[in-house]
This record gives C-alpha cells, structure tokens and sequence, in this order.
C-alpha cells in the first residue's frame, strides 16, 4: 500500500475512534439522544470513506494501465 494513503486512512481511523469515543460520552447524558444519533452516523460514513479510499487505493495498484509510484 502506499505510504502517503496508508498514513491517511490511519488518521481517518484515528478520526473515527474520537468520534465513537464522543458518541459513547453523550450516550449517557440526558437530552443529548440526538446528538449522539448523529455522530453515529458520522462514525459510519467516516467508515464508509475509509473503505472507499482503501478500495480505490487497492484498485489502483492492481490495474495494469497504472505505474506505481516510487
């Protein structure tokens, strides 16, 4: 994998660990139901992102029409 997207999708699931460990601290205040709904949802589309950056960087070094970079 490249260096430069395997750095990127580490900070995107460093992004995505603060946001559920945000979800799990308003899951327990009253009055916060939505907020924590939504960063829920924000946490599934950073996962969501990170597949898709992760899947086009596989794709990329796998075709044959791509010359990988030094």
């Amino acid at each position: 994998m490249d260096a430069k997207v395997r750095i990127c999708l580490d900070k995107i699931e460093e992004a995505q660990g603060l946001i559920n460990e945000a979800a799990s601290g308003l899951s327990s205040v009253d009055g916060f139901s939505e907020e924590w709904s939504k960063l829920g949802k924000l946490y599934d589309s950073i996962k969501d992102h990170w597949h898709l950056i992760e899947g086009r960087e596989r794709d990329l070094r796998n075709s044959p029409n791509e010359t990988p970079e030094p």
